[in-house]
């Protein structure tokens, strides 16, 4: 049975109109360590760069965004204001410790346009 409790998984976002990149310390709470194979943007999209002590997704903002079950885009762009993007997308965290239950991390960034 999976544990409950939540990992502390440390994770910066940024973003421009294009890009998206989320980066991932491999090192997490109790100091136990991620595997980058573990990690996933929702939709399926694996690290695009392994660095020694970080994991980064690099992706054009119109890639990732493989349909869900309900039809809704993984990466939701809305448009906040005439100047502003907001992005909107989870990191998929399914350890292989299989103590621990699968996280989704709700990640999101805005981008002046």
């Amino acid at each position: 049975m999976a544990k409950s409790h939540v990992e502390a998984v440390y994770v910066k976002v940024s973003c421009c109109t294009e890009l998206v990149m989320v980066s991932v310390s491999p090192c997490a709470y109790r100091h136990r360590y991620i595997f980058a194979d573990e990690l996933y943007l929702r939709s399926g999209c694996p690290v695009t760069w392994i660095q020694t002590y970080m994991y980064d997704f690099i992706y054009p903002v119109y890639e990732c965004q493989d349909k869900d079950n309900n039809n809704a885009y993984m990466l939701k762009n809305n448009v906040v204001s005439e100047q502003a993007l907001l992005f909107q997308t989870e990191l998929y965290f399914p350890p292989r410790d299989i103590r621990y239950g699968p996280q989704k991390i709700p990640l999101e960034c805005s981008a002046s346009r």
